[in-house]
């Protein structure tokens, strides 16, 4: 939107979560004191890998941690008429929510589409690629290349990422050799013939710049957050002889001396780019011809602060010249557990009646005593209170407040066949009655 003594502001990608204004003037006050988040100068890009898979054609390019897929086929297709002479080349990304949540699968939108089209006027458009190399037979067949360019991960410039790995994904490629014999055509398999490479005529990259403060700052290579606060990009297409291939702006006016500026560092770091390319392109042909391992499997690395080896690595101490040291701690003495005295059995006899059924204590005299009421029940009775007194008995006696009395009877094992009732209840009770004496003389 546009406001009177506001800045007009460029937003890229409509979907994406609205960064706050702490986020926003950080980034801003970093720019102008020409720092950026991740410690780069303004004219310092994010460093570049590649490695080729295990067929030919296929490309992960990483700028940062940004990383996008290429894959290059073939097919022999009918020519156009108005070139007959000259194959095909078709260029397609595909941006997926794995790269970016905001991305929606099946779908490219407007930045896709944008990122789309730089690469086809980059690649394509620039001719770098000799299509007349790629007829067979003039009217009726020609080789048709497709490019497939997939976002793995995004974290700003997808651009300049997707253009270098679809160059590295073209220069790893080879096509079927083919042998025409009148009107018969033959194409051979890579096992019967080497295959065959492109002919390029240059390399051309896609490098961006992100303007600030009005197009008074400039970034190279900018990040996520720093594509999304920009008032202004510029992408240039330039190869390693400092040709210019496109220019592509957008957002707030640039002058006339930034543009060359960063059509001198596009070149620049064109070259750069390139030489990384083959270098990485040869190393990977002596590796084929001696038979080591090739593909995608070297590219399984951890960061360097994440290596485990590099973290655990031991250090040397000299311990020549260290004097020894007494122990603080005296040696703790050996502990030797004291055996516990072994336990009583008991001598009861166990008697197994059944299936799960067991009796104890049969067969022995009765634990309870029965006394038999008869007209001289008074001296029994006598006789088996004298017999209470000499039990070993413990009563407490507890006054309360209500000046209630309570005695408490503590009643031993040996004490449960003897009759605790006075001589007085003996010679009241019914004669020929069973009394059971573990009942105490006075009530709860």
């Amino acid at each position: 939107r546009i406001a009177r003594g506001r800045r007009l502001e460029i937003t890229m990608l409509s979907n994406v979560a609205h960064l706050s204004n702490c986020e926003r003037d950080f980034v801003k006050t970093a720019v102008t004191e020409d720092k950026r988040v991740d410690n780069r100068t303004s004219k310092e890009s994010r460093s570049v890998r590649v490695c080729f898979g295990l067929d030919r054609g296929c490309c992960i390019a990483s700028l940062g941690e940004t990383k996008v897929l290429a894959q290059v086929s073939a097919e022999i297709i009918v020519p156009k008429p108005g070139r007959p002479t000259e194959g095909e080349l078709f260029v397609s990304l595909e941006l997926s929510p794995m790269a970016a949540p905001h991305f929606e699968a099946g779908r490219l939108g407007d930045y896709g589409v944008e990122v789309a089209r730089l690469l086809e006027r980059c690649i394509r458009d620039s001719r770098c690629i000799d299509l007349e190399s790629l007829c067979i037979v003039s009217g009726e067949k020609v080789w048709a290349l497709r490019i497939d360019a997939q976002v793995l991960n995004h974290e700003g410039n997808i651009a300049e990422c997707a253009g270098i790995a679809t160059m590295g994904a073209l220069t790893h490629f080879r096509r079927p050799d083919v042998t025409v014999i009148g009107t018969e055509v033959t194409v051979h398999n890579p096992r019967e013939r080497e295959p065959v490479p492109l002919h390029l005529h240059h390399y051309p990259f896609l490098v961006s710049f992100a303007f600030y403060d009005e197009g008074k700052s400039v970034l190279v290579d900018p990040t996520e957050i720093e594509e999304r606060i920009a008032e202004g990009l510029l992408t240039v297409g330039a190869n390693a002889h400092s040709e210019i291939c496109l220019l592509h702006q957008h957002g707030c006016t640039i002058r006339k001396d930034l543009i060359l500026l960063c059509a001198r560092l596009a070149s620049v770091r064109a070259k750069a780019v390139a030489d990384k390319i083959k270098a990485e392109v040869t190393k990977d042909e002596e590796a084929r011809m001696k038979n080591r391992r090739v593909g995608f499997a070297a590219a399984l690395e951890v960061d360097q602060d994440e290596n485990l080896t590099t973290m655990a690595e031991p250090e040397m101490i000299e311990i020549d010249d260290l004097e020894p040291q007494k122990p603080s701690v005296t040696p703790a003495t050996k502990i030797v557990p004291v055996p516990e005295p072994p336990k009583a059995l008991s001598k009861a006899k166990v008697f197994l009646e059944g299936l799960g059924t067991a009796v104890i204590g049969k067969g022995g005299p009765s634990s309870w005593g029965v006394l038999e009421q008869s007209s001289k029940g008074g001296k029994g009775a006598k006789k088996g209170a004298k017999k209470a007194k000499q039990r070993s008995q413990k009563v407490v006696e507890d006054e309360s407040d209500d000046s209630e009395e309570e005695a408490v009877m503590v009643l031993q094992p040996d004490e449960a066949s003897v009759d605790a009732r006075t001589a007085k209840d003996a010679g009241n009770a019914a004669e020929g009655d069973v009394a059971r004496g573990w009942y105490p003389k006075m009530p709860f």
